[in-house]
């Protein structure tokens, strides 16, 4: 595997100067705390349910290694934070690490005043000092901006949402269904909201007959092994750049996750696994809704993947789910084999939420426009941490 070489960047202008803070405010680039402080901003910022256990998993328990965090404190008060994940990938070729940017938040009373800024620069450069190859992150329209124009990223594109409808008319009914129930009839509503930040998910199950649906038609619980990271390894048709799915990695993100169940399915032969789905059952606005969480397949299984999707579809007409919901960049082999599947693209503007890829690469080992480029980046629901 050829060495990566690091860019190095002239010093960052913004907020380089920690003595241009405001006054009592003191930067931390190595947080060494249980994230019971960290959570009290959280909660100040985002008003979700995140515990310290959430917080623990996400941040302590990551297989790929130690986070990166980075905060600003008030005295004993945290008041902005910054958090990296290590994400392991192949960049064209190259085994290497990126950095997910997860949770950046700035206390309500400090916004506007550079924090956040300097301390992202600050879990930067920690990162590219490590080996990062890149920062990524997915960005709301809100934070979006500030992301790009202070954290040298690049806004790629909204993550392009595919659904395939399965009971169009009945689905319409159910939300009108729920709208009613909520709004006349004062009961409580069943239109499940994302978490705030990243550290509360993921969204707790709310369709509790699911997992009996589905085992009954052959689905098992999501646990993961050697043969996994043997699959993903030798996985056809990836973008050339993916986050790494291995055993460990597999079982952190889905197994252990916290109020969440996840379900798979395989395709074997005498040799091993040869393609597998994992999936999320939710209630969302009355609406039945499957969400293909990963989905790989070896070279030498070539149209199983097919046969693996109809499968789900299957199940999921069978157990009255309304739509099966996808991610895939365009212009992916991913993309085209969903949209052969009777998968569409839901406009954004539809959508009650967007989320925006921006990118900031650190090595030269490609060039920069290659990781502009949609379809080269292979990503599913799995690697954010909402669903």
């Amino acid at each position: 595997m050829e060495a990566v070489q690091q860019v190095k960047h002239p010093a960052f202008v913004a907020d380089r100067d920690a003595a241009l803070a405001p006054e009592g405010i003191e930067f931390l680039d190595s947080y060494t705390g249980d994230g019971t402080d960290i959570l009290k901003c959280l909660h100040r910022c985002f008003r979700d349910t995140a515990t310290r256990r959430h917080w623990q998993h996400l941040f302590a328990e990551n297989p790929a290694g130690s986070s990166i965090i980075c905060i600003a404190r008030h005295g004993d008060q945290v008041v902005a934070h910054q958090g990296l994940l290590r994400r392991r990938a192949s960049v064209f070729g190259h085994d290497t690490w990126i950095g997910a940017h997860v949770d950046g938040m700035t206390d309500p009373d400090w916004r506007k005043q550079g924090l956040k800024t300097h301390i992202a620069e600050n879990s930067r450069r920690i990162a590219v000092a490590d080996g990062a190859s890149a920062i990524y992150s997915f960005a709301n329209d809100l934070s979006l901006p500030g992301i790009v124009k202070h954290q040298r990223r690049t806004a790629i594109g909204a993550l392009p949402v595919m659904f395939r409808l399965l009971r169009p008319v009945r689905g319409a009914t159910a939300i009108v269904g729920d709208w009613l129930s909520t709004h006349l009839r004062g009961q409580v509503s069943t239109m499940a909201t994302l978490p705030g930040s990243a550290t509360a998910g993921p969204m707790p199950d709310n369709w509790q007959a699911s997992r009996d649906l589905f085992t009954q038609l052959g689905w098992s619980d999501a646990r993961f092994s050697p043969d996994d990271t043997a699959l993903f390894a030798n996985a056809a048709d990836l973008p050339r750049i993916n986050m790494k799915r291995d055993g460990d990695q597999l079982n952190w993100r889905y197994r252990d996750a916290i109020g969440a169940t996840y379900l798979r399915r395989d395709l074997r032969d005498k040799n091993g696994l040869v393609a597998t789905l994992v999936i999320r059952p939710l209630l969302i606005a009355g609406l039945k809704v499957v969400f293909v969480m990963e989905w790989h397949w070896q070279q030498k299984a070539s149209g199983q993947e097919m046969v693996l999707m109809e499968e789900l579809l299957d199940s999921a007409r069978k157990a009255g789910v309304h739509a099966v919901a996808a991610l895939s960049m365009a212009g992916t082999r991913q993309s085209a084999k969903l949209r052969r599947n009777g998968f569409f693209q839901v406009p954004s503007a539809l959508l009650p939420a967007n989320a925006t890829l921006t990118v900031g690469p650190e090595t030269d080992m490609i060039e920069r426009y290659h990781w502009f480029e949609p379809a080269n980046w292979y990503l599913t629901w799995g690697d954010g941490f909402l669903i």
